[in-house]
């Protein structure tokens, strides 16, 4: 992981588009951020890939992977890759044009009307 500074300089890679909403939200991050969830998420054995896939491809429930066209963790490429981990049929994979990693921020009405027909189930 890089520094505070590191994360301030890489902000514009994030967003599909970088206006006041973008540096608002970014400038907010920092106190978004949950430390307890983050140690968690790179404690030591959170990562055992075989056990990832295993437990993915076991799974037979509807799946949205909404992923930004410009987004680069992961990027569309790497979201179609965890796409074809699950079982055949259950994942629905939609890339936002235009978007970052925050496609709610970059287009909301596209990311509600993707969100609100998946859930739907249409």
């Amino acid at each position: 992981m890089g520094s505070d500074e590191d994360a301030v300089l890489a902000g514009p890679f994030w967003y599909g588009r970088w206006d006041e909403t973008a540096r608002e939200h970014h400038g907010g991050h920092a106190r978004q951020l949950n430390r307890a969830a983050r140690a968690a998420h790179y404690a030591e054995g959170a990562f055992d890939p075989d056990a990832t896939r295993a437990a993915i491809a076991g799974l037979e429930i509807p799946v949205l992977i909404l992923v930004g066209e410009l987004d680069f963790s992961p990027s569309p490429v790497l979201a179609t890759q965890l796409g074809e981990l699950f079982a055949p049929g259950w994942v629905r994979l939609v890339v936002q044009p235009g978007a970052g990693h925050h496609p709610w921020l970059d287009d909301a009405a596209r990311f509600g009307d993707v969100v609100t027909r998946w859930l739907a189930g249409s």
